[in-house]
């Protein structure tokens, strides 16, 4: 039997391919090459409770999120913060079953809100709202008389992700009603170097490739208070490399001042007609007045991707001295899956774990 090689210009074909088809929200080669990963959370504060949209925590990153819960009150709130993403691949194939880590610029928000007047607040912000970052490898046996023993070696290496800029408004419409809008610009670049080494024949060629994006983005909610429950629904608009977002939930205070919440959130992003379904578990505890703890669980389920198993679990939280505070959150996923590997083939097993961990500082004038 001859010898299969993939050739550069196949590799882009495969990668064309799946950018055209892959839906967003874990982490590994499927999604680096197509819409990338969203992050599970703009900031700590959201990463901490799973990367709650809906019912995230209020203050000026909210305008990402749910653009209703980033009232300030009278006063002006800062938030800067940011950390990495840390991956671990797991691949079994006809070669055998290894392990690659590599790492990646995660969260890495700034934002800014103020009470303006008449129950209104006003903020802007930057934020990274997806990665497209991996580095990859697989070994392949082209020569059908020895099985198993590797003759060719693929490489994937890729970074970029897309950001986001927005101002936006909260609106205060009754004692218990607050709505929000945010607008501003989408924008970003991804790049890419395709590496095949034919061990046998001792060549190697590369391909690269990659794109730069910029447009328009909106979000919009809505927050409602009561008593002892508190409900929220928000809507990112998407476009052809970032899916529209819609999350709806509530929490349950189990304390009158606020402070402690269990709360659920069902969010559906789509794009390119493959949609992907998250539901968020949350809660936040306090400990102390300068001590407030977050949690989250989600799962995620893709139909697009059939053998797709993913579930996650972050947790946070915020050390107050006085006006500043240090936020700090810690996500951990898994998803398994049957994966296309390089080539138009199915690899046994794939396995990805990213953690992100994300520290920022809040300042209230």
């Amino acid at each position: 039997m001859d010898k299969c090689y993939l050739c550069p210009s196949l590799a882009s074909a495969l990668v064309l391919l799946l950018a055209l088809s892959s839906s967003a929200g874990a982490f590994g080669y499927g999604d680096a090459t197509g819409n990338g990963s969203t992050l599970p959370g703009i900031d700590p504060l959201s990463m901490g409770m799973g990367g709650a949209r809906a019912i995230n925590p209020e203050g000026p990153t909210s305008i990402f999120l749910n653009p209703a819960r980033m009232s300030s009150g009278e006063g002006t709130a800062l938030f800067l913060g940011g950390g990495p993403a840390i991956v671990s691949e797991t691949v079994e194939d006809s070669t055998g079953k290894y392990k690659r880590s590599y790492a990646g610029l995660g969260q890495i928000c700034l934002a800014a809100g103020t009470g303006l007047t008449g129950g209104i607040s006003g903020g802007l912000g930057v934020a990274r709202v997806t990665d497209h970052t991996y580095d990859g490898v697989r070994f392949l046996d082209e020569d059908p008389e020895n099985p198993g023993v590797v003759t060719d070696i693929e490489y994937f290496d890729s970074a970029g992700g897309l950001w986001e800029a927005v101002g936006g408004l909260a609106f205060r419409a009754t004692e218990w009603l607050d709505v929000g809008a945010s607008v501003g610009g989408r924008f970003g670049s991804y790049d890419y170097t395709f590496t095949h080494q034919d061990l046998v024949e001792g060549t190697s060629t590369d391909s690269t490739g990659g794109w730069d994006e910029s447009g328009l983005c909106w979000h919009a909610g809505a927050s409602a208070r009561f008593e002892w429950i508190a409900l929220g629904t928000s809507y990112a608009a998407g476009d052809d490399r970032y899916p529209s977002r819609f999350a709806l939930g509530g929490l349950i205070y189990t304390d009158p001042v606020g402070n402690q919440a269990l709360g659920l959130e069902f969010e559906v992003a789509s794009i390119g007609g493959d949609r992907c379904y998250t539901g968020r578990l949350v809660g936040q505890f306090s400990l102390s007045k300068s001590l407030r703890l977050r949690a989250g669980c989600f799962l995620i389920d893709r139909p697009a991707l059939s053998e797709s198993e993913s579930v996650g679990l972050a947790g946070g939280g915020r050390i107050g001295w006085g006006d500043l505070g240090l936020e700090f959150s810690l996500a951990w996923l898994t998803d398994k899956r049957d994966e296309p590997i390089f080539r138009l083939e199915n690899a046994y097993y794939v396995s990805d774990n990213p953690a992100l961990v994300a520290v920022g500082l809040d300042w209230r004038i």
